[in-house]
């Protein structure tokens, strides 16, 4: 892929926003194009990855497109470590390519996903916006724009996808908040039956 001018960078791409409860499953915002045009709709559709291997292009005679990225949120995480975050110096800034489509100077086209898993049948299934990006990627592929459509899942899945903050506040909210009441409300019921 390094002839179309495409690399696979060291690493794993994440998002500030990721499915809930994996962080290593990130939010990815698609861009304009013909491909993930129907993913923008309304409701917009989430494509659902794991462990995605970030992509870098660079100029050549090929024209890239970024098809899925990261927010500015997003980062190339390297460390590996557990939760993770972005270090400067270490990490890489987002935003970050997860997909790109190539078109070549004689009219040829090519799609490079950081992740083959995109395609599985798991992930066609639960992430709601899979199966219309791999049917439009396919139908691009052959030039048959006119027909490029969403394509709903037979079982549509709603992913939980939470910020970093977000998860901070259920995480206090069920190890911290509720156990309290629930002490409080024990202790009151004791005191409240030994009068």
């Amino acid at each position: 892929i390094e002839e179309l001018g495409v690399s696979l960078l060291e690493g794993v791409v994440l998002n500030d926003e990721y499915q809930f409860p994996d962080v290593f499953r990130p939010r990815l915002m698609p861009a304009r194009h013909p491909v993930t045009e129907d993913l923008l709709g309304q409701p917009p559709l989430s494509v659902d990855v794991l462990r995605v291997a970030p992509l870098s292009t660079s100029g050549g005679p090929w024209k890239p497109t970024s098809l899925l990225s990261t927010s500015r949120r997003g980062w190339i995480e390297r460390d590996h470590e557990v939760p993770p975050t972005y270090t400067e110096g270490r990490d890489g800034p987002g935003p970050v390519s997860a997909a790109v489509a190539l078109e070549g100077p004689s009219g040829g086209r090519t799609v490079v996903f950081g992740d083959s898993d995109i395609l599985s049948d798991n992930f066609l299934e639960t992430g709601p916006g899979n199966a219309t990006l791999v049917a439009n990627t396919l139908r691009w592929l052959v030039g048959d724009e006119g027909h490029l459509s969403r394509v709903e899942a037979s079982h549509p899945s709603r992913p939980l996808i939470m910020s970093t903050t977000q998860r901070q506040r259920v995480r206090w909210l069920v190890s911290g908040v509720w156990p309290a009441i629930l002490l409080l409300l024990g202790v009151f019921a004791t005191v409240w039956r030994r009068r």
